[in-house]
């Protein structure tokens, strides 16, 4: 019997705390959201002014592109400029296919320069895939030691 009313003190701690805790969390979840009270603040308060843009910066021309056969060919063409070590001893042209998408091309004019203390390389590709033939104009950075990203990759028109 005993056994029993430690259960039940148990049980009825566990009632108590629940009873008090479960209408509290009323009170948090439907409390006033930022925004109704920035907007009734009065307007000397620090509110976001929405209406004003300083320092904006300009868009990027070169938009992630969303097709899985032209992003794979990127990762070739990257890796193929990526693993030059020296560009003056290396070929004027470089060709390079990929196996996976069966599209192929040349990579020239690869140029090395350093943009905001990293390193960069510009070039041109050609690439021939089942779309059709086509240039680009293409730039690829150092961000961090033997890790490269592409920054450009934009077809010439």
């Amino acid at each position: 019997m005993e056994a029993f009313f430690n259960l039940k003190s148990r049980l009825g701690r566990f009632v108590i705390c629940v009873t008090i805790i479960l209408p509290m969390q009323g009170c948090i979840i439907s409390g006033d959201k930022l925004d109704n009270m920035a907007s009734t603040a009065a307007p000397t308060e620090n509110n976001v002014d929405a209406s004003l843009v300083t320092g904006s910066i300009p868009s990027q021309s070169t938009e992630l592109t969303t097709d899985p056969i032209l992003q794979s060919d990127e990762l070739v063409i990257r890796d193929e400029i990526r693993v030059i070590e020296n560009l003056k001893t290396s070929d004027k042209e470089l060709k390079w296919d990929n196996t996976i998408t069966g599209s192929e091309g040349t990579i020239s004019a690869i140029v090395e320069n350093s943009d905001k203390g990293r390193k960069c390389r510009k070039f041109k590709a050609t690439r021939s895939a089942f779309d059709g033939e086509n240039l680009y104009h293409g730039e690829l950075c150092e961000v961090a030691p033997d890790v490269w990203t592409m920054t450009a990759f934009d077809v010439v028109h």
